[in-house]
Order: structure tokens, then sequence, then C-alpha cells
């Protein structure tokens, strides 16, 4: 077994406990998705691996292409368990967000889409950022800490590691870094500003 196959099934396999972790936190009412920020990473991962594909990262492609089916999971259960309180800000980002798709048509450029893509997918973040900053304890910290660790898998997977294969996976896995870190300074910062009501 080549190293490309052997972190491509550790990817799949630690993507099934970051999946599993979420959705039953989603389902136990602990975490409430925002609808908007799932129907963007869906859009973008869908191009983004379209174009890992094309790039040739080979079966390096597979976790984000399986990862596809959770994104779709995740806003099905959104109308029931879901943030759905919109602002104009989350619709801006959403109207943005659409722009890659006929952007790549564009392009014709694998390069050029994975740029877009990860581009607009940190646009994709912001709902979900914001709605955190208002509410700390409505996302599962621990399955964003799962997921870094398959995105970090799936970067050591790739057959043919270049800007196109590696760059969409890499900005995500960045993202997720600093949003666990600010969700968890505002944790502990209202944390504190509680006990010192108390006192």
């Amino acid at each position: 077994m080549n190293t490309s196959i052997f972190f491509s099934i550790a990817a799949i396999l630690i993507g099934f406990v970051n999946y599993y972790t979420y959705l039953r936190s989603i389902v136990r009412g602990e975490t409430h998705p925002h609808l908007f920020s799932w129907l963007i990473w869906f859009v973008t991962g869908a191009v983004a691996s379209y174009a890992q594909i094309a790039g040739g990262a080979g079966i390096g492609a597979l976790p984000p292409v399986i990862s596809l089916i959770y994104f779709l999971v995740v806003i099905a259960l959104c109308p029931r368990f879901g943030y759905l309180k919109h602002s104009r800000f989350d619709w801006i980002c959403l109207v943005f967000s659409l722009l890659a798709v006929p952007l790549w048509i564009v392009s014709k450029s694998p390069l050029l889409s994975v740029i877009l893509v990860t581009a607009i997918d940190g646009i994709g973040f912001l709902p979900t950022i914001r709605k955190t900053w208002d509410l700390p304890y409505s996302e599962n910290l621990a399955s964003y800490c799962w997921g870094g660790v398959r995105l970090f898998v799936s970067l050591l997977a790739l057959e043919n590691f270049t800007a196109v294969t590696a760059l969409f996976q890499a900005s995500f896995l960045l993202l997720i870094v600093v949003f666990v870190g600010v969700t968890l300074l505002r944790r502990r910062y209202i944390s504190i500003g509680r006990s010192s009501k108390a006192i």
C-alpha cells in the first residue's frame, strides 16, 4: 500500500469520526449549524473537488468527494435543527458565494477556480462566525478539530501536491484553526464576565 492510499483511507476514517460527532450534536440539539454556510461549503466543495480531480489529485480527491455527502446531510437537518435567523450580511455572503460557479465556468482554469472557491469558502465561514460570536456554544468544536485533522491527513494523501490540489484544503484547515481559537476565546470571555457578575 503506497502512502497516498494509506493517508486517503486514514482521512476517510477520521472524516467519519468528524461527521458522526457533528451530526450527533445536531440531533441532540447541542449544535445549530448555519444553513447558509453549509450551502456555500457544498457548492465550493463540489467545484474544488472537480478541480482537484482535473488537476491530478488522484485518490487524494476521494475524502473531499465523500465530504459532499456529509454536507448534504447537514443541509437536510438545518430546517429542523439549524440556525435560521439570516441577516442581510448572511444573504450577501450567500449571493457572493454563488458567483463561484459561473466564474469557474468562464475561467476554464483549475487553478483560478480553486483560488475563487477558496476565497468564497472563507466568505462562507463568515455567517457561522457571526452566529457563533453571538452564541459561542452553538457549535461543536470537537467536530471542527476532527475536521482539521482530516484535512491535514487529506493533504498528505495527495499524489500530486500543487496549488491546484492543495490550496482549498490547506486554506480551510487554517480557517478551522482560527475559528476554534476565536470561539474558545469568546467562550472564556463570556465565562469570565459571568463570574465577575456573580461576585
